[in-house]
Order: C-alpha cells, then sequence, then structure tokens
C-alpha cells in the first residue's frame, strides 16, 4: 500500500497544482530516505533477541516485581481463598 499509493496520487493530485504534486513527491522521497537510514543502522537481530529475552523471563517468573504488583498478586491470591471458602 505505502509502494502504490504515491504513483496513485502521482496521477490523482497531477490535476492540481504543480506545487501540490511536487510536494507530495518530495515528501515520499524523504520517507523512504528515512526508512532506508533506520534500516541500515538498527539491529533487528539483536532488538528480537532482547524482546524474546524479556518475553522468557516474563514467562518464566524471573524478572523483578514491584511492590504494587506483588500487593496486587496477594489481593487476588485472598479473593480466591475467599471466594472458594465462601462456596463451599
Amino acid at each position: 500500500m505505502s509502494y502504490i499509493m504515491p504513483v496513485i496520487f502521482m496521477f490523482v493530485l497531477n490535476a492540481f497544482s504543480a506545487g501540490l504534486s511536487f510536494y507530495y513527491f518530495v515528501s515520499n522521497l524523504i520517507t523512504f530516505a528515512q526508512q532506508a537510514v533506520i534500516k541500515r543502522f538498527v539491529d533487528e537481530d539483536k532488538i528480537k533477541a532482547i524482546m524474546d529475552e524479556n518475553r522468557r523471563k516474563a514467562v518464566s517468573g524471573t524478572s523483578k516485581k514491584s511492590k504494587f504488583m506483588s500487593k496486587l498478586q496477594d489481593a487476588m491470591k485472598a479473593s480466591d481463598e475467599a471466594r472458594k471458602k465462601g462456596k463451599k
């Protein structure tokens, strides 16, 4: 979609003033250049490895819990126990 729309807009906006078509064309060129620079300098494999490590920590429970999170979990356990006692 992002590759086709500039071509379509070039024909659609061509009926308007030349400045609008030229602005859209230059804007797209700059956007494509920015994406190329970002892809060149960003190491996607390193980011994916960090994300996978954080996901494993969250699943295994080895990540550090905040005080609020531990209190919330304690309150949930107490609520579950109270509900179980109420049903019996």
